[in-house]
């Protein structure tokens, strides 16, 4: 006999904030920053495993490269996150990608673990931010 076991897991993705951000008024373009210049951030993440990092970003559609102890992602919009020594670095005007790797990184960790240990990781549909895992024992 089959037995199956199912567990929910609620809440590890947060919602992305920037996905129905509202366009600029006239006003807000006013003060926006010259598209000549150009600034940078750097974001220390605390991911260590790079395998794991690369499929996260693989799994959001993202290219990489890999020279010496840099990894720089290429999104299909051609933006660039540079990752060294636990820091990211990209336009400040990306910032958002961070996120969105770190939302991809936390999934990929889950789901490795889930594999690891026999259950299987499915989307609910209709449900974001909500997982369901499944062993048959």
């Amino acid at each position: 006999m089959t037995r199956t076991e199912t567990r929910r897991i609620t809440h590890v993705l947060a919602p992305l904030p920037w996905r129905n951000k509202p366009a600029l008024s006239p006003r807000e373009k006013e003060h926006a920053m010259p598209c000549y210049l150009e600034q940078r951030v750097s974001v220390e993440l605390n991911m260590a495993d790079v395998p794991l990092l690369i499929s996260a970003g693989s799994s959001l559609g993202w290219e990489h490269t890999l020279n010496d102890d840099v990894l720089v992602f290429t999104t299909p919009q051609n933006q660039q996150v540079s990752i060294s020594k636990g820091r990211a670095t990209l336009d400040q005007r990306h910032e958002a990608l961070i996120l969105e790797l770190k939302q991809a990184y936390a999934q990929t960790i889950i789901q490795t673990a889930a594999e690891q240990f026999g259950w299987t990781l499915e989307r609910v549909e209709g449900a974001e931010q909500e997982l369901l895992l499944t062993r048959f024992s």
